[in-house]
């Protein structure tokens, strides 16, 4: 029961849980490898192309303006050679998605070794995430980071002015991994923020401590976002979205936002991606 109180678990973890939660585990790791035997697709091969033209890996945060750069995954291609085969350009997927067994376990571990063991098994057999999980691009390194925030805000309660900095952590990596992270972070934050009001605190009083959650993130993202602002002022590769080298008649940053709203909400059209935002909220 994430977010709320916990009643006395009922099926405490035992050894033969921790058993079988590893024998999870190892068969999520084992299909992520399987997944990614096969040859590189479209927009693999189109992150290689954006690496080669790189001369540098932190270039991955400030000059390759593409909304095809997952920066943190771009930089693990920059380091690998050449002529690989196509599993150890997605190692660092496997790896990620891998660990995001771990971590829905450990998520949801203080409701009990049923939940916990359901949980582990979906994330480790479910296709997106198989899909996600052995593929070179940002995403596995983003679900891996948005787990690790969920972990931090349900346990917040317990210790909120330590673990917010976990919480910092973990959405900045996740921004750094695939801009998609930004409403999932934000709807953690509403989310911490309503429990605390339904604990007893006044409206003024969830807001402040929410506020005070929240800065490490929002501190973290604002580096995201001036690498994103470098970007789109000094053009290299083409501005954030690949919509070409010079930025539209309403400006760079009108147009930026535009982008990212975009970009955190599946490609759809500008007239559609604002209420596709809106719909996405109210469902998360």
């Amino acid at each position: 029961m994430a977010f709320g109180h916990r009643a006395q678990i009922s099926d405490p973890i035992r050894p033969q849980h921790i058993v079988i939660a590893v024998l999870i585990v190892v068969t999520g790791a084992w299909l992520r490898y399987r997944a990614a035997q096969g040859d590189l697709w479209l927009d693999e091969i189109w992150s290689l192309q954006l690496v080669s033209n790189m001369s540098a890996w932190h270039e991955a945060f400030w000059k390759v303006t593409h909304d095809n750069n997952h920066p943190l995954n771009t930089v693990y291609l920059y380091w690998i050679d050449d002529g690989r085969e196509p599993w150890v350009y997605r190692m660092l997927s496997i790896v990620a998605g891998t660990l995001s067994i771990v971590f829905a376990g450990w998520a949801v571990m203080r409701d009990g070794a049923g939940r916990m063991l359901i949980t582990m098994l979906l994330a480790a057999l479910l296709y997106p995430l198989v899909q996600f999980g052995s593929e070179a691009r940002g995403y596995a390194l983003m679900i891996l980071f948005a787990t690790i925030a969920f972990c931090a805000v349900d346990r917040a309660r317990h210790n909120p002015y330590r673990i917010r900095w976990l919480f910092g952590f973990a959405v900045m990596m996740g921004a750094a991994s695939h801009l998609a992270i930004l409403p999932i972070a934000l709807m953690m934050s509403v989310a911490y923020g309503l429990r605390e009001w339904h604990a007893g605190r006044n409206l003024w009083g969830a807001l402040k401590v929410t506020m005070y959650f929240s800065a490490p993130a929002a501190g973290g993202l604002s580096v995201v976002g001036s690498g994103i602002a470098y970007g789109l002022n000094h053009l290299t590769t083409g501005w954030y979205g690949g919509r070409g080298a010079s930025c539209p008649s309403e400006g760079c940053f009108i147009a930026a936002l535009d982008e990212i709203t975009r970009f955190t909400t599946g490609g759809f059209g500008e007239g559609l991606a604002g209420l596709h935002a809106g719909l996405i909220a109210i469902v998360i």
